[in-house]
């Protein structure tokens, strides 16, 4: 017997151990996500995608994670590098504990690294990597920002269509990007006309002869007669090389460049190799490129993340951290929708899947850079922003811009539109042109502010600049008291074809104040202006990020013109903590007055300018006046806690006179905000309600013990009431003001 037990003991062991190593039992589920970051940490683009993701993470972490699981992240840095990307995506594959890979930064390095998720199976995300050879028989490869296919046939028609030049020049990287650059540039000018004068190959891995080829290929450039529009479809630094060269030539160059032309490190590059002595400005002034996403042309969503990076981490975003928050962001909504089962392998096919479903527009994720579905090779399909670059080295919109249609069904004469060249196809993807006029609003002063009302008075100026004509006078205030009407402007300059007109108006305002706070809190300001017929098919406003012209003797000096503006005079118990100005999209529901629409009404959209000034209070003795009732009764009920337990009917007389004044107090604040929810000080008259009414048991309860002659328990309960009572109303009363008080 003993001999079976020492045989089947071992054996029993073994199956234990063996079934808690192998199956999911409770004590070993993992308790986090993993999620990895592969990128270049050694820069500073690499260092802000991870300063970017980590702000979702942690936000996502600190409202409890995906169901119940925390995220952990893991950061790996491939330098750039193929053959280092190479060996971090071998070892995430060897470690196999993370779910999904965010990254890589580069095209090259996400090709390589490719091969081998797709291998082990790990689904990948990059915010930045556009060559098509990365999606490419890759089904474990997405990304969130358009490939180079549709960025080069984009770029083609843009030239063409809006630039109207007919002829190119091409300088490419022989690398992944810049092949693949090279190729959907060439398809797409051989459909739409344009004449392909000279193309130029680089080899950037050939570091001995790069910087006698870049001298060769721009003396070439310099010498041709008219090399037409020049397209450099290389990286940064080649890019920045060919433009300085180009520049310091004196000849006149119109340059078009990829997306990677419109980061930091393209200027950084243009003052390492230009010319000490050259103007600020000097070099990337008039060369336009494209970009996934830019400062000033997003919603208020967009806004608070750049703040909110900027509060973080002390500099502005650029648009790989955006594109790469993004990535994430798809991401964490990709694991809500899983029921993950601890296994890697099948937790990653499950994940994989479910990024999958995001596969249209109404099964999609509302990210910074819009919303963000994948086809069936894992890319996304939508238009890039144009941007130019100005004299002070600032990327601005473009006045001209393409929309992806969606719908072509409700829009009407199509044929004509075409014709006119309102609506391309550019790579398969029809595409409208829109008018951007870039608007800003300068706030001179707010009067009259009527809180009981929710009405203000302001006095702005208000300035637009734009190309060809735009119909200014049918602007419409929609949230303006009495309609609004611009008549002459104050300012209007028209300089190489951009006209600029400056407005000053003072109307009255409407607002819905909101009073949850009150007295604490802020109060929001609005401004919004659409136009009353252009659509936002036609039309987009912009946020201007250049100065106002100061030529006019009422307007302010030129450093201090700018949109918004956070230091104007004070309201009286009021500042102004934040000035917002950005555009957004208003949608109406309309059967356009056609019985056909009846049961399918079309949406009609408008692009919105909103301005929001956020004020908060300044003087604590306003939120002290509107809480002295409150104080008041708290005060005198705690004096009344020192009335004699047998004075039963004084004290209930003393609760009674209590409830009677804080009810008629309360009674008319209603009377003066009649709001349909409860308030700040709301709480505050409910509180005292509460306080009268434990009073109120608590004397009942110690006029008992006295009538039994319960003289220990008696006393304690009194000892008790003096003390637990302002010890209850301060805890309260900083739990109170702290939550009240919170930035929103």
């Amino acid at each position: 017997m003993k001999k079976i037990l020492l045989i089947l003991l071992p054996l029993l062991f073994l199956n234990i151990v063996v079934y808690l190593l192998f199956q999911k039992t409770s004590i070993f589920k993992k308790e986090s996500l993993l999620i990895a970051f592969a990128g270049p940490l050694g820069r500073d683009v690499g260092r802000d995608i991870v300063c970017a993701i980590r702000m979702l993470v942690d936000k996502v972490n600190n409202e409890g994670g995906i169901n119940g699981k925390k995220i952990e992240l893991r950061i790996y840095d491939d330098e750039n590098n193929k053959a280092v990307a190479k060996r971090v995506a071998s070892e995430i594959a060897e470690e196999n504990e993370v779910l999904l890979v965010v990254g890589h930064y580069y095209s090259s390095t996400s090709a390589v690294a490719g091969e081998i998720y797709r291998k082990h199976e790990i689904p990948v995300i990059t915010g930045s990597a556009t060559a098509d050879s990365v999606t490419r028989e890759n089904d474990w490869y997405f990304r969130t920002i358009p490939n180079n296919s549709l960025q080069a046939s984009f770029i083609a028609n843009y030239i063409y269509r809006s630039l109207m030049k007919q002829s190119v020049s091409i300088i490419y990287d022989k690398d992944d990007y810049g092949v693949s650059l090279l190729g959907g540039f060439q398809k797409a000018a051989e459909k739409i006309g344009i004449e392909v004068r000279k193309v130029w190959k680089l080899d950037t891995d050939d570091k001995k002869n790069l910087d006698k080829e870049l001298k060769r290929i721009a003396d070439e450039l310099i010498a041709m007669k008219d090399p037409g529009m020049v397209f450099i479809a290389t990286h940064s630094t080649e890019g920045a090389k060919l433009i300085t060269r180009l520049k310091d030539s004196g000849k006149p160059f119109s340059i078009f460049g990829p997306d990677a032309f419109s980061g930091q490190t393209l200027l950084k590059r243009l003052k390492k190799y230009g010319r000490k002595d050259a103007p600020p400005g000097y070099y990337p002034s008039g060369l336009y490129c494209v970009t996934p996403y830019m400062n000033g042309i997003g919603n208020e969503r967009t806004y608070r993340f750049e703040q909110e990076f900027f509060r973080r981490y002390q500099k502005k975003s650029t648009w790989g951290p955006v594109c790469f928050y993004d990535a994430i962001l798809v991401a964490v909504e990709a694991m809500k929708r899983v029921e993950f089962q601890d296994n890697i392998w099948e937790d990653r096919r499950r994940l994989r899947d479910s990024l999958m479903n995001f596969y249209d527009e109404k099964r999609s994720v509302e990210g910074l850079t819009g919303y963000i579905y994948f086809d069936e090779k894992g890319d996304i399909n939508r238009p890039y922003v144009i941007g130019t670059y100005d004299e002070h080295e600032r990327l601005l919109p473009a006045y001209s811009q393409y929309q992806q249609i969606t719908n072509m069904e409700k829009i009407d004469n199509v044929l004509q539109r075409v014709l006119d060249g309102g609506i391309s196809v550019i790579d398969g993807k029809a595409m409208r042109r829109n008018r951007v006029v870039h608007s800003g609003i300068y706030i001179n002063k707010i009067d009259k502010l009527d809180v009981m009302n929710s009405t203000f008075t302001a006095d702005f100026y208000l300035w637009f600049r734009y190309t060809g004509n735009f119909d200014y006078q049918n602007i419409r205030f929609m949230n303006a008291v009495n309609p609004l009407r611009l008549g002459k402007a104050i300012i209007e300059e028209t300089e190489n074809g951009t006209t600029t007109r400056v407005f000053r108006l003072r109307t009255d305002f409407k607002a819905k104040f909101d009073f949850h706070s009150y007295p604490f809190g802020h109060l929001t300001l609005p401004i919004h202006f659409r136009h009353n017929f252009e659509t936002w098919e036609s039309l987009i406003f912009v946020q201007d990020n250049s100065d106002i012209p100061s030529s006019a003797s009422d307007v302010p000096s030129e450093q201090h013109m700018k949109w918004g503006r956070k230091d104007m005079k004070p309201i009286s118990g009021w500042k102004v903590r934040e000035v917002i100005c950005h555009q957004d999209m208003l949608t109406k529901i309309s059967s356009l007055g056609q019985l056909d629409y009846l049961n399918s009404p079309h949406k009609i959209s408008y692009s919105r300018f909103n301005t929001k000034i956020i004020l908060e209070k300044t003087e604590l003795k306003d939120v002290f006046r509107t809480f002295i009732p409150v104080i008041a009764i708290i005060l005198v009920m705690y004096v009344a806690c020192f009335i004699q337990p047998d004075r039963l009917g004084v004290r209930i007389a003393t609760c009674t006179g209590f409830m009677i004044v804080n009810g008629a107090f309360h009674a008319d604040f209603l009377t003066h905000f009649p709001v349909d929810y409860l308030t700040a000080i709301e709480y505050a008259f409910f509180a005292v309600y509460v306080f009268v009414i434990i009073y109120a048991s608590m004397s009942v309860f110690i006029y008992r013990l006295y009538r039994k002659g319960n003289e220990g328990i008696l006393k304690f309960c009194i000892w008790s009431e003096k003390i637990l009572y302002p010890g209850a109303v301060s805890i309260f009363s900083v739990l109170f003001v702290y939550y009240f008080t919170r930035q929103p």
